[in-house]
């Protein structure tokens, strides 16, 4: 499977703000609020969300590029292996399920909002934490995308600014094209 892959990003409020600006033939399906807790449900109205930019039907997706984030208090590696179990059962054709942290903060630091810490960058080591014990096989960790600077963080959950939205998009477009482009494929398999 090689960079021509029809690629669906599903995901939650942040995700739709630097999706927008991604030049990548990526299809999207992304709404507030829906984080992993809401994945992780086989008949959730998530699976329902309208897909943006549609390059191919839900059967011809062969990969998936999963956004995580939720609150706190949750038992992360439970409801990723729950998410992953539906993104089978939702997309016949998923060769490679990607497994993305929220965007966090520059160089695994924090960011603060107010006197607040901003939930995502509270939460982005620990997602890339799980997403690491989850991992395996055609499940793969992604990217761990990061703001440029706190200042792309426009509130105390880590929704993004227009420009951190931009900055995210780059640094999604180049890392997936560098890791796509390098790809060998041989017999369906990513060598």
């Amino acid at each position: 499977m090689g960079e021509a892959a029809c690629t669906e990003v599903l995901g939650f409020s942040q995700t739709g703000q630097w999706y927008v600006h991604l030049s990548l033939d990526w299809q999207g399906k992304t709404q507030g609020g829906a984080d992993i807790v809401d994945w992780a449900e086989p008949n959730n109205s998530v699976w329902d969300i309208q897909v943006a930019n549609r390059v191919c039907d839900q059967g011809e997706v062969e990969r998936v590029v999963l956004n995580i984030s939720s609150g706190f208090d949750i038992v992360w590696e439970d409801e990723i292996s729950s998410a992953v179990a539906n993104i089978r059962d939702q997309y016949a054709g998923v060769q490679q399920i990607i497994l993305q942290p929220v965007v966090g903060a520059p160089n695994g630091g924090s960011c603060s909002f107010g006197a607040t810490e901003v939930r995502a960058s509270a939460n982005h080591p620990i997602i890339s934490a799980a997403i690491d014990n989850v991992a395996g096989g055609d499940v793969i960790a992604g990217l761990a995308p990061t703001v440029g600077d706190c200042s792309h963080y426009s509130d105390q959950q880590g929704h993004i600014t227009t420009e951190g939205g931009q900055f995210v998009a780059d640094q999604v477009a180049d890392f997936y094209t560098n890791v796509f482009e390098a790809a060998v494929t041989f017999d369906n398999e990513v060598y």
